[in-house]
């Protein structure tokens, strides 16, 4: 991809948010939230790449593809009311129809747009169970970790500044301050994730994503896990008992045998 087709693509991405805007330019709190979202993905799927040593036209289209990833997100609020796939649809299947529909890829070759489209339409899988070209894999495992760097971030962001009121979509709903559901705990100690079933607390949704770190693709993307604190803060946000700190000291060491074990 070259720069101007990054630049056609970034106008289109304003054009299609900006019809979600109040007419004083303002947007609703939780749709200004994925905006910014889909900006810091962008410019962390552009380093990573660069990190990862990728041409520099697959760095851009990396961070067309993480502009892009979340674009349903603002038709889902608008007429659903949630951010929850369960409630209204899956944000990555539509992502993907309404990109492929607006013809703003049709100026670049099919391998680039089975890229971005790809990393669009799973990005928000639990597990990848689909066969794609290696190619179009990489840049959805690259789209995958980005995405929840960000997520880590504005959770925490959300929970230190209290704003439960303001997100109840970010923090999904779940009572703030109960503690962890001993089936949730039994789950992970097995299987190393654990079910939304179980999630019934704040506790229970950062176990779960602290299980994240175990699905992190690329050594940029976990040095960036690491230099963030993502884990100490899961841990501030989480009601310790013996068995949470456990789980969270697995996945520290984890963390650290990861980095390091990889060459500086």
């Amino acid at each position: 991809m070259t720069k101007t087709e990054f630049t056609k693509i970034c106008n289109w991405f304003m054009d299609f948010t900006g019809k979600y805007r109040n007419k004083d330019g303002s947007m609703h709190l939780v749709l200004q939230l994925k905006f910014d979202h889909s900006l810091r993905v962008a410019a962390d799927c552009r380093e990573i790449a660069e990190e990862l040593g990728w041409p520099e036209h697959e760095v851009v289209t990396a961070e067309a593809a993480g502009l892009l990833h979340d674009v349903s997100r603002f038709p889902q609020f608008a007429g659903h009311k949630t951010f929850l796939d369960h409630r209204s649809f899956d944000h990555g299947e539509r992502a993907h129809l309404i990109v492929s529909e607006s013809g703003i890829l049709s100026s670049l070759g099919a391998a680039e747009q089975a890229e971005i489209l790809n990393s669009i339409r799973y990005h928000n899988r639990r597990k990848i169970e689909v066969e794609m070209d290696p190619d179009s894999m990489r840049f959805l495992k690259l789209i995958r970790d980005a995405d929840k760097l960000d997520i880590l971030k504005i959770v925490y962001e959300t929970i230190k500044h209290n704003r439960h009121k303001d997100y109840p979509e970010i923090l999904c709903h779940v009572n703030p301050s109960g503690p962890a559901t001993p089936e949730l705990i039994a789950e992970i100690k097995k299987h190393g994730y654990g079910s939304y079933e179980h999630v019934k607390s704040m506790t229970d949704m950062n176990l779960m994503r602290m299980t994240w770190v175990y699905n992190i693709n690329y050594l940029p993307s976990l040095r960036r896990f690491s230099e963030r604190q993502l884990l100490e803060q899961l841990d501030e946000t989480m009601i310790n008992t013996p068995d949470v700190e456990a789980l969270m000291k697995k996945a520290r060491r984890f963390v650290e045998d990861k980095l390091g074990s990889s060459p500086a």
